[in-house]
Parts: structure tokens; sequence; C-alpha cells
């Protein structure tokens, strides 16, 4: 009975102090954020030499890739409120915000579509830049020809754009008026 009890509370007690965003499996910290998962797969030679292939082609990846990092679950709300839906809407595809590495030791961030329709098609990949969703996000509020603005956004700074993308995707995008995530992400003391 005791023993139980025990077990009981363990439990209890390492419910209560994981980390939000995780939960335990057993006496293992794990995160909840379901593209974790898809980083060793989407990491084995089989994969990099599948998104490779989109390398020059539409949609494809910019670069050689050497390795895909920093996987996390996209805010699919907030990338919807700017135009940007899943390519390949279908079951059991991987729709994550990643960081690609590439072969010249550049890194890319933006969002990889990979999907598998089933027998006899092939593995659908789209890739969609952080500054492909900060020019959605730009183009959405009119950033480019609003005269309105309490500040006049940078639009051409890739650092910036890049920023604004990659908080877009994750739902980090917190703006009390048009054109201040650009301001937040072009102030070196804000957090990335």
């Amino acid at each position: 009975m005791r023993s139980i009890l025990f077990c009981l509370l363990f439990e209890l007690c390492l419910a209560a102090c994981s980390s939000a965003g995780y939960h335990y499996e057993g006496i293992t910290q794990v995160s909840d954020d379901p593209c974790v998962k898809w980083s060793d797969a989407l990491n084995s030679a089989v994969a990099l030499s599948k998104l490779n292939a989109t390398v020059g082609k539409k949609g494809g990846v910019p670069g050689e890739i050497v390795s895909v990092k920093d996987l996390a679950a996209p805010d699919t709300i907030e990338l919807a409120s700017v135009g940007i839906t899943e390519p390949y809407p279908v079951m059991g595809s991987i729709w994550c915000h990643v960081t690609l590495n590439f072969s010249d030791h550049s890194n890319a961030g933006g969002m990889l579509d990979v999907a598998d329709p089933g027998k006899y098609a092939p593995l659908q990949i789209a890739w969609i830049s952080d500054e492909e969703i900060a020019k959605a996000r730009a183009r959405r509020y009119q950033l480019d020809t609003a005269t309105y603005l309490l500040v006049k956004p940078d639009l051409t700074t890739p650092e910036v754009q890049r920023c604004v993308g990659r908080r877009t995707a994750l739902g980090q995008a917190v703006e009390e008026f048009p054109g201040q995530l650009w301001a937040a992400c072009a102030d070196k003391g804000s957090p990335p």
C-alpha cells in the first residue's frame, strides 16, 4: 500500500514539476512539441537526399542541406492570418518551422512541409522562408504603402525579415499597431 501511494505521489510531483511545454514519460522529461519527434527522421541520409533533390525547383529548399535543426510546431492560425497555409495538408505530413543548415555553412529559417500522399505518388516537399512569411505579413497590413503608420517598418534588412517571419510562424508576433513587430525585430536589445 505504501509503495502504491509513493508511486502516485511521485507521478504527481513529476507532472507538477515539468516545465511548460514538456511532460514526463517515466522519469524522462519529453517535449510536447509534435515537431521535435521528427528531428532524427529529417536528418537521416535518405531524408536529406530527398530534400536536396528539391534545390532549384519551385518551392524547393534554397541550397544543399547538411542538417535540419530547431524543429518547432507553427502557429497555424497566425500563419493563416497572413495568407500562409500548409501546401500539402495530408494525414501524417510534417509541417514545422525549422532551421536548415547548408553545406556552405550558412543557414535559413522557415516552414518545411514534407508529405507522403501514399502509394504511387512521390514525396511532396515545400519550403517557405521566413523572408517570404514576413513579406506576406507586410502585404496583409499594406505596410509598404500605408501612410497611417506610427512607425515606418524596415522592410528590407534581411535579419529583420527573418525575425518577423520566425515570430509570425511561431505565434510570437504580438503587435499593438501595424509595423510594431518590425520595430521590435530591428531593436538590437530585443530578443530574436
